[in-house]
């Protein structure tokens, strides 16, 4: 999941549509460069697997399991939870992109929250990485977020 896109994608509806989050600042989303997911990932109900070339990532409620290695802290927890959301408003986004490019579906009414729900995973799930990765030494996110 690359797009140099994805960030002016987000900026511009969220300036475009009304009806935003209103606990979130969506004037924060400006700071997203880039998101990349180079990994192939298999949700399970216990767990998130990442498959790619420099080998797997489990990401469990309790545990990291990459290269070899264990991590087990409280921030674990959390860090699963953010990937797990990142994942499912990613999916959404997806489908409400597609629904608005279609001419002949109800245009995307919903493309203005998936965007802004994105935004946030993304910037929730940076900020969960940043404890994760100063934790876990050597540890590098599937998710590999840019910010400003």
């Amino acid at each position: 999941m690359r797009s140099g896109l994805l960030p002016l994608t987000l900026f511009t509806v969220l300036w475009a549509t009304s009806a935003q989050a209103q606990t979130f600042d969506a004037g924060q989303c400006a700071r997203i460069q880039g998101v990349e997911l180079p990994y192939r990932v298999a949700v399970a109900t216990d767990a998130i697997t990442f498959n790619g070339r420099s080998g797997d990532i489990v990401v469990s409620a309790q545990s990291i399991r990459a290269n070899g290695r264990l991590h087990q802290s409280p921030s674990v927890a959390g860090y699963h939870q953010k990937l797990s959301q990142f994942l499912t408003r990613a999916d959404t986004m997806g489908r409400e992109g597609l629904r608005a490019a279609n001419p002949f579906a109800n245009g995307g009414a919903g493309l203005g929250d998936a965007a802004t729900n994105m935004c946030q995973a993304i910037l929730d799930l940076a900020g969960s990485t940043a404890v994760i990765e100063s934790e876990f030494n050597g540890y590098s996110s599937p998710v590999r977020i840019r910010l400003r």
